[in-house]
């Protein structure tokens, strides 16, 4: 009677190994198929830049004002559109802006109106086809080129 277990004994404990691989090949697959997904979505992830207000259901009639400054101030490079060399540049770039919320059909909907304004200096060579190089320096209606006495 020994004889005739034994071997059933054998059949079942490599059933159970069979099993056994086949539950750890299934989560060694879902760790895998969970990496994959996760490494591929932190290549779609990137910020968004929304003014503020924009997905937000305001009160009708709403108004809000805003006034931002940005300051920048360092070299310029034209990339090769003009032919000027150690362009440098300090301006300031305040905006207002007037947000007004009202209803439109039933729903909240809103306005936004903004006004930049840049003042600036801007310095550099610009190197003419016919003489020596000319300096320039820019002005609030435009580029004006001057020659070095």
């Amino acid at each position: 009677m020994r004889s005739d277990r034994q071997p059933r004994r054998d059949v079942l404990r490599g059933e159970e190994n069979i099993v056994s691989r086949l539950i750890e090949m299934r989560l060694a697959l879902k760790l895998a198929w969970s990496i994959a997904v996760v490494a591929c979505s932190l290549q779609r992830l990137s910020a968004q830049d929304l003014s503020p207000r924009t997905y937000v259901i305001t009160p009708i009639h709403y108004n809000a004002i805003t006034l931002t400054w940005s300051f920048y101030d360092g070299s310029i490079d034209f990339n090769g559109t003009i032919p000027a060399t150690g362009a440098t540049g300090t301006y300031n770039v305040p905006i207002f802006s007037y947000y007004h919320s009202f209803n439109f059909f039933g729903r909240s909907a809103n306005v936004v109106a903004s006004l930049p304004y840049a003042i600036g200096n801007f310095k550099g060579t610009v190197n003419g086809a016919g003489g020596p190089p000319l300096p320039f320096r820019s002005f609030r209606f435009g580029l004006s080129l001057r020659r070095k006495h």
